[in-house]
């Protein structure tokens, strides 16, 4: 570029308060400031006001990817008195996957006091979170008989990603081969 050429190319002056200020834009995006709408639902999920909690397990069902730290308050919702809390926990595990696995055996524990919902969620977990789920192995034979051929189904389908350990179940599925529901037979 010639010097005449460069003459042509002025800058305008920028005033010194707007440029501290569209720095701290730029800073706050790189960095960050303050906590998230996701570090409050972790928090919330925690809480002891249940209404409180249950809008925050239903606020990370947006954010499941993110809701790992919050495992330990999600598996206690499983056993919590409120049933909508019960149902939103299960429901989050769905939607996490893999990162659900520590809460195979707070499922299997809290399957009694489950509703038909929230036992739904839970056999999605299940399948979810393959062979971390052999603790359910008792649960999902007998979730082979559900009425339900949807719970049938994701306890066909959460038996063979648990493998090897699902053994017991030889027997169970075998009879789910020929039930009247074609997505059932595909999964046992």
């Amino acid at each position: 570029m010639n010097s005449e050429n460069l003459k042509k190319c002025r800058f305008k002056t920028v005033d010194t308060p707007f440029l501290a200020l569209l720095m701290a834009v730029l800073v706050s995006f790189i960095v960050g400031c303050g906590s998230s709408p996701v570090d409050q639902l972790i928090t919330d999920a925690s809480s002891g006001d249940p209404k409180k909690k249950h809008k925050a397990l239903k606020g990370l069902e947006e954010y499941p990817e993110l809701a790992a730290p919050a495992i330990t308050d999600i598996m206690n919702g499983l056993s919590h008195s409120d049933r909508d809390i019960r149902y939103r926990s299960a429901k989050l595990l769905s939607k996490m996957e893999g990162e659900a696995a520590p809460a195979a055996e707070a499922m299997v524990a809290a399957w009694e006091k489950a509703d038909e919902k929230t036992r739904y969620y839970m056999l999605k977990t299940f399948g979810n979170i393959e062979e971390a789920a052999a603790p359910a192995v008792p649960v999902l034979i007998e979730s082979l008989r559900a009425e339900d051929p949807d719970c049938r189904y994701y306890a066909a389908k959460a038996l063979g990603e648990i493998g090897p350990q699902a053994s017991p179940a030889a027997k169970a599925l075998q009879k789910a081969s020929r039930d009247s529901e074609e997505k059932v037979r595909e999964a046992a």
